[in-house]
């Protein structure tokens, strides 16, 4: 159903795994400088605070607890987003994310801490405070002024969940292979990800309608299908139910959202 990531500065983490890969290619880092954009070729500068979409406060933490994996919906413990709790390993990650509201933070956050903690026998130590925001656009930047956005710089995110990693990296190397095979990497862009993107704003759409009894409901039916994989597939390729109504959910997302249609 999902991939279990960790990131950071720990050994074996996506982000020093990429980094050593990258070194034994030649690449070479240069931190603590900022590189003006007239210099750069790809800018993956990550999310715009100014089309902030998403919020996620949360903590990481070593652990005694079993393996585990728990996502929870409640208005109490986020706005129209989630929580979860992931434990892998002895590493552990607990985390709110909301889509709105984003000064209630974090009473969201104690909320859903005080929920996992009454519903399983959870050992904490040292817990580390993370946070971090997130960023997606409806009229997506893939060129400009001769230069390529990937990522979240580009506004590439799923809008059900925030999810984007997967775009970040794909988008990468789509716009490597741009630069090498000169080709159009807005055209390679659009025809990888257009149609998952526009998925993702009828899935918010209709997410942002239900009910709290709805969820029951969403979550009930999954349960009852012989192959849930299947439906996944479907609700996020832009099926032929998604297709009718997203003028109307487009619509909204852009009243709803003004900030993120640029």
């Amino acid at each position: 159903m999902f991939y279990v990531v960790k990131r950071g500065l720990v050994p074996g983490s996506l982000d020093q795994s990429l980094k050593q890969q990258a070194l034994e290619l030649g690449v070479r880092f240069h931190f603590e400088r900022t590189v003006p954009p007239s210099e750069a070729d790809i800018i993956a500068t990550g999310p715009a605070s100014e089309a902030a979409w998403g919020l996620a406060k949360g903590i990481v933490f070593k652990t005694k607890t079993p393996n585990l994996a728990v996502g929870l919906v409640s208005r109490k413990t986020t706005y129209m987003g989630y929580s979860y709790l992931l434990i892998t390993n002895g590493y552990g990650c607990m985390a709110t994310v909301l889509t709105d509201r984003f000064d209630t933070a974090q009473s969201c956050f104690e909320e859903t801490k005080r929920v996992f903690l009454n519903m399983l026998d959870l050992d904490i130590q040292e817990p580390a405070v993370f946070g971090g925001i997130g960023s997606v656009l409806t009229k997506n930047i893939f060129e400009k002024d001769g230069k390529l956005f990937i990522g979240e710089a580009a506004g590439l995110q799923d809008m059900l969940w925030g999810f984007g990693m997967r775009y970040a990296i794909v988008s990468g190397y789509l716009a490597a292979q741009s630069i090498i095979r000169n080709k159009s990497f807005t055209r390679l862009a659009q025809r990888r990800f257009g149609l998952k993107l526009k998925a993702g704003v009828v899935n918010r759409f209709v997410w942002e309608m239900l009910s709290r009894s709805s969820y029951f409901l969403t979550l009930g039916i999954m349960k009852r299908e012989k192959d849930p994989f299947r439906s996944l597939y479907s609700f996020h390729n832009f099926n032929l139910l998604q297709k009718l109504v997203y003028p109307l959910a487009l619509r909204y997302v852009r009243n709803h959202y003004p900030k993120l249609s640029v």
